[in-house]
């Protein structure tokens, strides 16, 4: 099998954790992994891949800068070439951008699938031919599934193995998934297991807590005996300055400042190996994760069950019970400029939670299939309930509830109808219709459970395999109607 995310470390990092419950189930798979030039070094050597291929992006910007435009096209037609020397069984595009899917369209192998999302009616990922594999709410604010278990969904899928089997979740640490990694020289003086590790950068605004919160946090921990390692990218020093310039002397002392001073790589080691990381919805949440060091996340913008981390144990605080559809990555949060660093202290140093905000602990449904969030009563994160039970049979659509808007008659009729044209016909006409009434389906139903919002997309399919692929997408149609026929009625309730 072939991975390709060709962009984001925390994306790369949730996809090796889905790698890893894959090749659990499919123990003779090999996985190459196609991947950004600046996270190689997070995957390299990884005892889940079998080969890492790395988009030269670096060499590729440098022949652009220089004006040699034959030196960019030489140089992507030998990546190309070299990516079509392989052919694999299946090739899963996990990148929801179009990059990936045009990627995947120089991708020789015997199935193609990738995630196709829907943000605001727009389609981000132009592909044609759709699988409906997944459902789940089109409001990314209000998604009731973890990004791992969307593509371990997907993939399990893709190689016939149906819905994932139930894990006994024994422990997991870095060795079974990164690989091997070296402390870096500018963390020599930490002790494993013995220090916090605090990143306060992202590349986004709406994921940032404010620096002068930051130093709070610092202050207080060192105080209580910790020393406080650091980490971020080259391009955040001017972050660590300003957080450095809030510390007391006694501070400072207890600071090991890493920010700028590691690979990706050494951040990993610094976060895969600390008594606790304290962070926003970033890499080094996912790294945390991925080693089984325990997480206390702060959520502003982003969904938490979406993408927090990915394990049992992890502590999030969530500063916006309501996040918007979009997210709003871009601007700063209000919620995170509310958080106080002596409530943060409070809770990180003697367990008591901070006033006015949801705090959520993750761990595992009751078949180990896929993770969820409860609070201290044990009671579920609101945005499960919209997911309750559709992972118990494929592609269903459960009938709207109350105040749900009705289907419009013969929407499914006329889906079955398109499938049939383009299979005796497929000429451009009938495949353009077959893509109109698909983005039809999508629209009527983006407002509530609908299978669209993540879907599984066939690109660069080959012409010579269409009419199979038809005939295939037609008795998967089947399928799922007579699933949502039989199935079990879900309670208002938990829809």
């Amino acid at each position: 099998m072939l991975v390709i995310l060709p962009h984001n470390p925390g994306d790369v990092i949730m996809a090796l954790q889905a790698i890893r419950r894959i090749k659990a189930q499919h123990p003779g798979l090999e996985v190459d992994y196609l991947v950004g030039e600046e996270c190689r070094d997070l995957v390299q050597g990884s005892p889940l891949i079998r080969r890492v291929i790395p988009i030269p992006k670096r060499a590729l910007k440098a022949f652009w800068n220089a004006g040699d435009a034959a030196g960019v096209m030489e140089l992507l037609e030998s990546f190309l070439a070299d990516l079509a020397s392989t052919r694999y069984a299946l090739s899963a595009n996990l990148f929801q951008e179009r990059s990936g899917g045009l990627i995947q369209s120089f991708i020789r192998a015997d199935r193609k699938i990738g995630l196709e999302f829907i943000c605001n009616t727009n389609f981000r990922i132009q592909s044609r031919f759709l699988e409906h594999l997944a459902a789940i709410p089109a409001d990314r604010g209000g998604n009731g599934w973890h990004v791992v278990d969307i593509y371990i969904r997907a993939i399990s899928h893709a190689l016939g193995g149906g819905n994932p089997r139930p894990s006994q979740r024994r422990a997991e640490n870095a060795a079974t998934l990164l690989p091997p990694l070296l402390r870096p020289d500018a963390c020599k003086s930490l002790v494993p297991g013995e220090y916090l590790a605090f990143h306060p950068g992202s590349a986004w605004a709406g994921k940032r807590w404010p620096e002068s919160q930051w130093a709070g946090l610092a202050v207080r921990c060192a105080r209580a005996g910790f020393t406080i390692a650091f980490t971020g990218a080259p391009e955040e020093r001017a972050v660590m300055e300003r957080i450095s310039a809030g510390l007391d002397a006694a501070a400072r002392a207890a600071v090991v400042d890493c920010v700028g001073a590691t690979s990706l790589a050494g951040a990993a080691w610094v976060c895969t190996h600390a008594r606790m990381v304290v962070t926003g919805d970033t890499v080094a949440m996912h790294l945390a994760a991925a080693g089984g060091v325990q997480t206390l996340a702060l959520f502003g913008a982003s969904n938490p069950v979406e993408t927090g981390p990915y394990g049992k144990g992890h502590v999030l605080i969530q500063t916006d019970a309501t996040p918007l559809p979009d997210l709003a990555f871009d601007r700063e949060h209000p919620g995170l400029a509310h958080l106080r660093a002596d409530e943060v202290a409070a809770y990180l140093l003697e367990g008591i939670p901070p006033p006015g905000f949801p705090m959520w602990e993750t761990g595992w449904d009751d078949s180990f299939q896929a993770q969820v969030l409860h609070d201290a009563k044990r009671r579920p994160h609101p945005s499960l309930g919209r997911a309750a039970g559709l992972m118990k049979a494929l592609d269903r659509h459960p009938e709207g509830g109350p105040g749900d808007p009705p289907r419009p008659e013969g929407l499914r009729e006329k889906l079955g109808g398109a499938l049939e044209k383009s299979i005796l016909e497929p000429t451009a006409e009938n495949l353009s219709a077959l893509e109109a009434v698909d983005r039809e389906w999508a629209e009527d139903t983006r407002a509530n459970l609908i299978w669209e919002a993540y879907r599984i997309a066939v690109n660069g399919l080959p012409l010579g395999d269409l009419p199979a692929y038809l005939i295939a997408r037609k008795a998967r149609f089947g399928k799922a109607l007579l699933e949502e026929a039989l199935s079990i009625e879900i309670p208002v309730a938990e829809r």
